[in-house]
């Protein structure tokens, strides 16, 4: 999407306070999709808040955003009625 748009590509990470609590397999995951990020040629930027919604949208305006495309975990009610864990 960047390419096709002539844009640069920024990764996001908000750390909430609930992110005190994750696993090592989950913190281990998030540093492997940063790096995969970098790799693609993107800017990460990582900030500490309490709202993810209210600091993305704080972080678009002030990098001049166009798109956002906002990705979740595995963990979903989708992969739980497929019987996925």
């Amino acid at each position: 999407m960047a390419n096709r748009n002539n844009a640069d590509l920024l990764a996001v990470f908000v750390e909430t306070p609930d992110w005190a609590s994750a696993t090592a397999e989950r913190r281990h995951a998030m540093e492997e999709n940063l790096r995969f990020a970098e790799d693609l040629g993107a800017k990460v930027v990582r900030v500490q808040a309490g709202s993810v919604g209210e600091t993305l949208v704080q972080l678009a305006h002030e990098e001049n955003v166009a798109h956002i495309v906002v990705g979740h975990g595995h963990s979903g009610r989708l992969r739980e009625l497929l019987g996925h864990p």
